[in-house]
């Protein structure tokens, strides 16, 4: 059904729709403003809803869509290629009925008017109400513009990439406390090798004072057997040879103790001193390396993300540069939409009115109407923009406004047209 014709509200018929009793109109295809006058309470709205009930379906029918007192309600409406009848009971149940002027009916009325419509009842001084950024995400989502896809998968590797950056930061200052230890530092033996290297030493040198006190003690022997040779003539023999026995046990010790040197363990006990300081350096060096490999994986991490994020952002802006903005200069900036480059916020009001309008039409190029609800707001300037707009684009403007000063399609009083 994609070839079907822009349609017009030719005729509208609504009863007991809110507080309508029975109204009818009619209206050419030419572009116009529709303009429906009236005091406050007398169905302006209720007119308008029947449209919008017709064409959207009972997502949008209040409560009570049924005239107080009646049994249903009932809209007809007719286009240049369709009838589209509803019957809308007071439990807000209800059937569409949609004919073809060709007489052909179609069996699921959804689907023709899913084709029909998007956003009939865009209401453009609504629209100009919302805040920046709805601006902008009610744009995207009546031009079939996904950007929260975009939004969502930027807002995650951003999250990432600032958790990254604060381990960086962090890495970064633990690395700085720990100073880096010189070719020495690494080169020092371990507390356990000195302790070792110690206790080889010390019985070391135990051997060598055992081997001098025993020196000693053989020189006061060899002294004492010398004095006792004349009084112990009879061991004399004996006495030579274990005075010669000790003299060579002597010899061999002196022979010892030649090449023999007592080792200073003052350096080895300062080395221990300060082995524990050392390890503890060591360690923090060992902390210092595995923080800079950390550092440099988190770095790493950071610009992959930043990347991506440039990335989403040229993805995002060549989404936008693709899709058909319906305004020439309208963009989408970071905080809402942007007209020439500045913020829409900032426009006066007549161009908002035309922007603003102009997105009501690119909405729903099939069905060529749009409404507006609060239209007393607006001004003689602001009416006059509305009726050019609406003659240049083919598309009736239906405006809603209180009294009957204005040249109206129909003036409404207690819920019927009044004559």
């Amino acid at each position: 059904m994609s070839d079907i014709n822009p349609q017009h509200i030719l005729e509208l018929k609504a009863e007991n729709v809110k507080c309508l009793k029975a109204v009818r109109m009619e209206l050419t295809h030419e572009g116009q403003l529709v303009i429906v006058g009236g005091r406050n309470g007398q169905g302006k709205s209720s007119l308008l809803d029947s449209v919008q009930y017709v064409l959207t379906g009972k997502k949008a029918l209040p409560d009570l869509p049924v005239r107080n007192g009646e049994k249903e309600a009932k809209v007809h409406i007719e286009t240049e290629d369709f009838i589209f009848d509803y019957r809308i009971k007071t439990d807000r149940s209800g059937t569409v009925t949609i004919t073809g002027k060709d007489g052909g009916k179609y069996g699921s009325p959804a689907t023709l008017l899913r084709e029909l419509t998007n956003s009939v009842c865009f209401d453009p001084l609504e629209f100009m109400r919302l805040g920046a950024k709805e601006k902008a995400a009610s744009l995207a989502a009546h031009i079939g513009l996904d950007l929260d896809a975009f939004d969502r998968a930027y807002k995650s590797a951003f999250d990432h990439r600032t958790m990254i950056n604060r381990d960086v930061k962090r890495l970064e200052s633990l690395i700085e406390s720990i100073p880096a230890l010189t070719k020495a530092d690494r080169e020092v033996k371990s507390a356990s090798d000195l302790m070792r290297e110690l206790r080889a030493a010390e019985s070391h040198n135990q051997e060598i004072q055992k081997n001098e006190s025993r020196l000693s003690d053989l020189r006061a022997i060899i002294k004492s057997s010398r004095s006792d040779i004349e009084e112990w003539t009879n061991l004399i023999n004996k006495e030579k040879l274990k005075i010669n026995e000790l003299i060579s046990e002597g010899k061999a010790l002196q022979e010892v103790l030649k090449s023999s040197h007592v080792i200073d363990t003052d350096q080895i006990e300062s080395a221990i001193e300060n082995a524990e300081a050392v390890a503890d350096s060591v360690a923090k060096m060992r902390q210092r390396e595995a923080a800079q490999a950390e550092l440099k994986d988190a770095k790493a991490k950071s610009e992959s993300l930043s990347s991506k994020l440039e990335k989403l952002k040229l993805d995002k802006a060549e989404k936008i540069r693709s899709a058909k903005l319906p305004y020439d200069g309208l963009d989408f900036g970071e905080n809402g939409l942007l007209l020439n480059g500045v913020p829409l916020e900032q426009i006066n009001d007549a161009e908002k009115l035309k922007i603003c309008t102009s997105i009501g039409i690119a909405s729903n190029p099939k069905v060529r109407a749009i409404f507006i609800r609060n239209g007393s707001l607006l001004d003689d300037d602001g009416m006059k923009i509305l009726a050019e707009i609406a003659k240049k684009n083919d598309m009736h403007i239906w405006i809603e406004r209180v009294g009957d000063k204005d040249k109206c399609a129909i003036v409404l009083e207690d819920g019927e047209a009044k004559e």
